[in-house]
């Protein structure tokens, strides 16, 4: 077993977390302009409603669930074996990783392909005869970057196993930007939708490698000093330095090594990769049901659901995903030192710092909803029924920001010790609450139905999850377990 203690820097949370935070707001912002121009291009055209279509699937798989399961699935055991000093096992294990999600995302673009009338027939219900070859179009442009986001999910773990956080901070901004470009000129040459719609799937291609070239660029960039023959490992803290022909020597005194502990080394990463997808998939599960319901309700509910939503997520997307992702490869690190008091002290220092962002805004957003929303929407259609449908879901959604923060750090550290069992299951049953609330109080609450379940749900999976966190500390399992053997 790897037992060496590393001498851990004195953790600057708040600097990273505020440069973090202000190129998440960055990227809310661009992508709140791009969905105005392109509203303002599209409108509700059939144009729009293929894109929408052909995109669905690539952006949901590819980078919503299995995107994000491979970031926080590679992130721990990438940080650990680096930490370790296991950099060949680290290097084969990110081939292998690579070579899998190429074949993985390739295998599943195959099968759309192969059933697109069927799938792209159950996702756009009736599509006309006359916008078949359209869709077809969009389809063969779009369906690549679902190789290409699953491709960025990895390079952006390894640069944050590097705690390199800003170049995979500033890709999707990048991503967003250059879409943005791309509908704003064409609303300003004035093509016609059909023909834009072509160059729009073709911006997002491009969009999508130009994010992949950023991270692949940057890696080279952090690696350019291995370039002279020379490998530079950090250990305890210094940068050590050893010579080309040892390490020839020492590859190949470990190739056997490497092989024999590869298997171990995927299978750490699946052991919270799949895990984590049925969390994301739970959460869908809700995502869909609330949408559900809200069509059987009066007409308008779904927009004002999407826009309390939104506003509700936007704490996560900008402060809780700045916090969660400086955390999970720290977490990682402290624990192959099996350094427990460093471990602690980054676990406990995120959730203070998690607090301190979280309260004031839900309370804020919970008491200033209304002026919220209507410096935000009340604009146009926007009226006041639209106003209080929307505000009534947002003052429950309002009251689930702190619950939901604190359930996204509790599970980076179950992540970053590899037990994912419990709060798997945990998240499902908490989902299933949430569906059961939002189905048996709709008759009472209305629409604030959805808001109260989220609420309620986020409050029960705290307690559950923070419940099996005090289990595990009492039982001292927090940083021995799941240890990379050395």
């Amino acid at each position: 077993m790897y037992e060496r203690k590393i001498k851990f820097k004195k953790i600057l949370f708040s600097k990273h977390v505020g440069e973090l935070t202000l190129i998440n707001a960055l990227l809310a912002i661009v992508a709140f302009l791009k969905d105005m121009v392109f509203a303002a291009y599209y409108g509700t055209s059939s144009t729009a409603d293929l894109f929408t279509i052909a995109f669905f699937l690539p952006d949901t798989i590819g980078n919503n669930v299995v995107g994000s399961a491979l970031v926080v699935a590679c992130v721990p055991i990438f940080s650990t074996l680096a930490a370790s000093g296991h950099s060949f096992r680290l290097e084969n294990l990110i081939r292998k990783i690579l070579l899998q999600s190429v074949v993985v995302s390739a295998t599943i673009s195959f099968i759309i392909i192969l059933f697109r009338h069927r799938i792209y027939h159950w996702l756009g219900s009736e599509i006309p005869a006359s916008s078949a070859a359209m869709l077809q179009s969009f389809v063969l442009l779009l369906l690549p970057t679902l190789t290409i986001f699953s491709l960025v999910a990895i390079f952006t773990a390894i640069l944050q196993a590097k705690e390199e956080f800003y170049a995979p901070a500033c890709a999707p901004v990048l991503f967003n930007g250059i879409f943005l470009i791309v509908v704003l000129v064409l609303v300003i040459v004035k093509i016609s939708r059909e023909t834009g719609g072509i160059v729009t799937a073709a911006g997002v291609l491009v969009a999508a490698l130009a994010m992949l070239f950023l991270l692949l660029y940057r890696i080279y960039f952090y690696d350019r000093r291995k370039r002279n023959g020379l490998l530079l490992q950090r250990v305890n803290g210094r940068q050590k330095r050893i010579d080309g022909a040892e390490c020839n020597q020492m590859e190949g005194n470990r190739q056997k090594e490497i092989s024999m502990r590869s298997r171990n080394d995927i299978n750490s990463i699946y052991q919270v990769f799949v895990p984590y997808v049925l969390i994301l998939l739970s959460m869908q599960a809700v995502y869909g049901v609330e949408r559900h319901i809200a069509a059987t309700m009066p007409a308008g509910t779904i927009a004002a659901l999407q826009y309390a939503f939104r506003i509700s997520q936007f704490p996560n997307w900008v402060f809780v995903s700045a916090i969660t992702t400086i955390l999970l490869p720290k977490l990682a690190k402290a624990q192959v030192a099996r350094d427990e008091k460093e471990f602690r002290n980054i676990f406990y220092k995120g959730i203070r710092e998690l607090a301190v962002i979280a309260v004031p805004i839900s309370l804020g957003i919970f008491l200033f909803r209304k002026p919220i929303l209507e410096l935000l929407f009340e604009h146009g259609a926007f009226n006041d029924s639209s106003l209080l449908a929307t505000s009534a879901v947002l003052k429950g959604y309002s009251l689930s920001i702190l619950g939901q923060s604190i359930s996204a750090l509790l599970l980076r550290f179950f992540i970053a010790i590899r037990q994912m069992m419990i709060p798997t299951g945990i998240f499902i049953f908490t989902s299933c609450i949430n569906i059961y609330f939002d189905f048996h109080w709709k008759s009472y609450f209305k629409t604030a139905t959805f808001g109260y379940g989220a609420a309620t749900a986020s409050f029960i999976n705290v307690i559950c999850m923070w419940m099996y966190f005090m289990y595990l500390e009492k039982k001292n399992q927090s940083i021995l377990h799941g240890q990379v053997s050395g």
